[in-house]
C-alpha cells in the first residue's frame, strides 16, 4: 500500500512539474466599451513569459463592426513584424530574437474605430499566427524558445463593448401613425411644433408642445388626404431646428 502511494505521489508531482514546466505565459486581448465613431486602444500583453525565440499571434475581429486603423509596437525588443496591410483579418504579429525575450507587459496597441451603433458584445480573439495556409502547429513552428521547445502559451481574447446610441429622439403619434425626429443635439430639450394641413395645404392648427420621448398632441381628428408635419426646435423664438422635420399623410 505504502508502495502504491509512493509511486501516486511521484507521479502527481511529475504531472504537475510538466504542467508548470509547459505554462509558460497568456497574451491577453484587452476589452473597452464604446460606442458607434469612437476611435479605442486595445492592448494585447504578454505576461508570466519565461523567454521565447519566437512569438507569433494572430487577431481576429468582425470586420463589419471594428475598422482596424493603426498598430502601435511595444518596447519588446526583438525583430517585429506585421501584416502587410491594415485589413488583413485576423491580423498578424510577430516576434523574433536568436535568444530567449524574457519581456512581459504590452506587445502591441491596436487602435480601432468603431462602426456600429448596434449595441452587443463584439470579440476581439486572439490565437497563435496559423501561417499563411493555416498549417502552423502551436510551439513547433511558431512560439517556441531558443532551445526550439514549445512555449505552451494561453491565449485570452478581449472584446469591444458597444453601447446603444444615445442620441435624443422624439415620437409625436398622430392617430395610427407616428412621426420620429431624431435631434442633432444631445439632450431632449426644445419644443416640438405639430402642424396639421387639410388635403388643399392649408393649416388648421398648430400645436407647440415641450420636447418629450413621446408626444401625443391634441389634434382634431385629422381624415383622409390630411397631412401633419412635426418640427423641433431649440425654441419657438429662435426657430434653430434640433432635428429634420416630418410628415406623415392621413391615408
Amino acid at each position: 500500500m505504502k508502495h502504491f502511494r509512493m509511486i501516486f505521489l511521484v507521479s502527481l508531482f511529475c504531472f504537475l512539474f510538466s504542467l508548470c514546466a509547459f505554462a509558460a505565459g497568456t497574451v491577453s486581448v484587452g476589452s473597452v466599451t464604446a460606442q458607434k465613431g469612437d476611435t479605442v486602444e486595445i492592448p494585447v500583453t504578454l505576461s508570466g513569459n519565461t523567454g521565447f525565440a519566437s512569438l507569433g499571434i494572430e487577431i481576429g475581429y468582425d470586420s463589419s463592426v471594428l475598422s482596424l486603423t493603426g498598430v502601435t509596437e511595444g518596447s519588446v525588443g526583438a525583430t517585429f513584424t506585421k501584416s502587410q496591410t491594415l485589413t488583413t483579418n485576423p491580423y498578424n504579429l510577430g516576434w523574433n530574437c536568436t535568444d530567449n525575450n524574457t519581456f512581459n507587459g504590452t506587445l502591441a496597441t491596436l487602435t480601432f474605430t468603431v462602426l456600429t451603433d448596434v449595441a452587443g458584445v463584439y470579440p476581439v480573439t486572439v490565437s497563435y499566427y496559423k501561417g499563411r495556409n493555416g498549417s502552423y502547429t502551436d510551439g513547433f513552428d511558431v512560439n517556441y524558445d531558443e532551445n526550439f521547445d514549445a512555449l505552451g502559451l494561453s491565449y485570452k481574447s478581449g472584446s469591444v463593448t458597444v453601447e446603444g446610441s444615445t442620441t435624443p429622439t422624439v415620437q409625436v403619434n398622430i392617430g395610427n401613425q407616428s412621426i420620429t425626429l431624431v435631434s442633432d443635439n444631445d439632450t431632449l430639450s426644445g419644443a416640438v411644433l405639430v402642424a396639421h394641413y387639410d388635403s388643399d395645404g392649408r393649416m388648421i392648427e398648430l400645436r407647440s408642445c415641450p420636447a418629450a420621448s413621446v408626444i401625443t398632441p391634441d389634434l382634431s381628428a385629422p381624415t383622409s388626404g390630411d397631412t401633419v408635419t412635426a418640427l423641433w426646435w431649440h425654441d419657438i423664438d429662435s426657430m434653430q431646428p434640433l432635428a429634420n422635420s416630418g410628415t406623415v399623410t392621413i391615408p
